[in-house]
């Protein structure tokens, strides 16, 4: 989904606002870690309501097959695979592939500044 309903205090809107980011932020003495979050495209969203409800529907069945640990994980995702009729699945790609676009675009505007 495109929403989470967080609150950002900071946004930036292209891969060159990101690179400008960073670089101030190492500029002026920072270590932390900048997080982008990086939405799925649109044309490839889950709507939040429906992935809830699948998300729901497959923590109850872990917690119903008392899964935990490192085991969880995995199983989630391939019991909403299950549910979503492989949407989930092509939602992950597609934001898999935007990351690394996005990824590839702030490094050019790195490499550029």
């Amino acid at each position: 989904s495109r929403s989470s309903g967080i609150f950002l205090p900071t946004s930036c809107n292209t891969p060159e606002e990101i690179a400008r980011l960073f670089i101030t932020h190492r500029k002026i003495g920072l270590q932390s870690a900048i997080l982008i979050a990086n939405p799925v495209p649109k044309s490839d969203e889950i709507h939040k309501d429906v992935i809830d409800k699948y998300i729901d529907m497959a923590l109850k069945k872990c917690s119903e097959k008392n899964i935990t640990g490192k085991n969880v994980t995995p199983f989630l995702l391939k019991k909403i695979v299950e549910l979503s009729n492989g949407e989930s699945l092509k939602t992950n790609i597609a934001l898999a592939l935007n990351n690394v676009t996005l990824g590839a675009q702030i490094a050019l505007a790195l490499n550029n500044s």
